[in-house]
């Protein structure tokens, strides 16, 4: 008996993020960290974390995983700038595992609770293409 098996669209952001935003020129993306990690008060900024807020399935394989993204940022602008383009990005990525990606919420600026810190947010929804188990 075989079986269907959907990537961690996590880990399928954060790799597509990464080689993106490596190639890109503008100021908010120079020396930027994609993690699924949570950000260090004190560690390096810009700091984008990939999380994932929910995954749903349908009987036709299909896979959705709700893509969370926090982006700390040096300042409010540079983080709202990121956070747009790594939005449009993904909007446009081709990326082994997902067949796509579609806006949900955001993006939007705001602060960090606990440090203060600027921060942005948006939520993505990954098209998942489905595994086959042998």
């Amino acid at each position: 008996m075989t079986g269907l098996v959907f990537p961690d669209a996590r880990l399928v952001t954060r790799d597509v993020l990464r080689t993106l935003l490596a190639a890109r020129p503008e100021p908010e993306a120079q020396g930027v960290t994609v993690s699924t990690k949570p950000a260090d008060p004190q560690g390096p900024r810009p700091y984008v974390r990939v999380q994932v807020d929910g995954s749903s399935r349908t009987p036709r394989l299909n896979g959705q995983q709700a893509v969370r993204l926090s982006i700390w940022h040096r300042d409010e602008g540079l983080g709202f700038a990121l956070a747009r383009l790594c939005e449009a990005l993904l909007l446009g990525a081709h990326a082994p595992g997902v067949r796509s990606f579609g806006d949900r919420t955001g993006p939007l600026p705001t602060e960090d609770p606990d440090t203060g810190e600027p921060l942005s947010y948006l939520t993505l929804t990954a098209r998942l293409v489905p595994e086959q188990l042998d």
